[in-house]
């Protein structure tokens, strides 16, 4: 994680660096604040829910839970991939500023899927839940993560 966060960081930011050169939470003092950490716990800390016993991401769809059901319903997918692609977020369309490289999208992807495995290991902690960054060649266009109940 090192390097790829510590160069986007510096060219993100603009830090006063002195003889020694700034740490990824050196970057963070001088240049965080604590709204702009709460405004991406949604995304490393999200809402799940469960819905006819799988654990579904919100993340602002209000309707999640009746679109899966009426999937499930209606499709002769497995579970797993059903959940899966019910549950997943391509990263870079996350944000209306696009302004990152591959590698910091895989990066984040990387982040996004350690918080997600810790907050289902909490709220569930006797299901066991694959979660993983998946790339172009799955999602289509950019790096994802998401995430299914294994069984």
């Amino acid at each position: 994680m090192g390097e790829i966060l510590i160069a986007a960081l510096r060219r993100k930011f603009r830090a006063r660096e002195g003889a020694v050169a700034h740490s990824s939470e050196d970057f963070m003092h001088e240049f965080g604040d604590v709204v702009s950490a709460l405004l991406y716990s949604v995304l490393f800390v999200p809402d799940f829910i469960e819905v006819e016993h799988s654990v579904l991401l919100t993340f602002g769809r209000e309707d999640q839970a009746q679109k899966f059901v009426k999937a499930k319903n209606n499709t002769k997918m497995t579970l797993s991939a059903l959940e899966s692609s019910f549950n997943f977020v391509e990263v870079p369309y996350l944000f209306s500023n696009r302004d990152s490289t591959d590698d910091e999208d895989k990066l984040l992807s990387e982040t996004i899927a350690e918080a997600w495995r810790g907050r289902l290991k909490t709220l569930y902690p006797t299901r066991v839940f694959v979660v993983s960054p998946i790339g172009p060649e799955i999602t289509g266009s950019v790096v994802g993560v998401h995430f299914f109940e294994l069984r």
